[in-house]
């Protein structure tokens, strides 16, 4: 009997400070003792378990079964994964506010395929063409990202960017300056035409739209425009 009673007495020590801390003279669940801790923001007599003081993700029903002070802004610092993404805390969790922020989706590494020097990749369907620096041109197959396998490629120099448009690829080199690939055979890309200055071409950069291949040049600065209309034979129209 009074071991029990002992027991009875240490649960009422943990749980409640007194019996007067127990109450809840306003009914809102939320006891007076506890209320009366965060006086700052919280009243005994008024029922406000169903608000949210301090504006962040959690009312106070739920700062008081967690633990937290409802008076200050705790969403990204309280241990909670308050909008269920499944990230808890500041910086697992960047916006814990918005489960739909796509920039608190952690990246996962599901597979990987690994190149010389990758500078650039453009993505068509379920291959991924890689400008590789002096390996060229990769295709590679992701329709099983967890196994990308390479499907074939093409030497050029210094590949640094890759643009797809229709059945070609379109290269920049710092070296070969554009290269025309033809990839109606992923398999087995062929060089059908390309374009570079008499002296040098540094084309880091490439972007198609119509009939039109626009570079972006540091050998000479600026951007230079490809007529493409014939693949095999790219005309120079401008360059500001």
């Amino acid at each position: 009997m009074k071991f029990t009673s002992l027991l009875i007495s240490l649960s009422t020590l943990f749980f409640f400070p007194s019996i007067a801390g127990a109450q809840d003279r306003d009914g809102d669940g939320l006891t007076d003792w506890w209320e009366t801790k965060y006086n700052e923001c919280m009243w005994i007599d008024i029922y406000d378990s169903d608000v949210n003081w301090d504006s962040d993700a959690a009312e106070e029903w739920e700062e008081y079964l967690n633990g937290t002070n409802p008076c200050f802004y705790n969403g990204c610092s309280d241990g909670l994964d308050n909008d269920e993404d499944g990230y808890t805390d500041w910086p697992a969790d960047p916006d814990c506010l918005d489960r739909y922020d796509p920039n608190e989706l952690k990246p996962v590494l599901v597979g990987q395929y690994h190149t010389f020097i990758a500078h650039n990749v453009y993505l068509s369907g379920d291959l991924a063409y890689v400008a590789d620096d002096n390996n060229g041109l990769k295709i590679i197959d992701i329709s099983n990202p967890l196994s990308p396998s390479l499907v074939g490629s093409l030497e050029t120099i210094f590949a640094l960017d890759v643009y797809v448009s229709g059945n070609y690829a379109y290269v920049a080199g710092d070296g070969d300056g554009l290269s025309i690939v033809s990839i109606r055979d992923p398999s087995n890309p062929i060089l059908v035409g390309g374009y570079q200055y008499p002296c040098c071409s540094a084309f880091r950069g490439v972007k198609v739209v119509g009939n039109y291949a626009y570079l972006a040049d540091s050998f000479n600065g600026g951007i230079t425009i490809i007529n493409i209309s014939n693949p095999s034979a790219p005309i120079w129209i401008s360059r500001y």
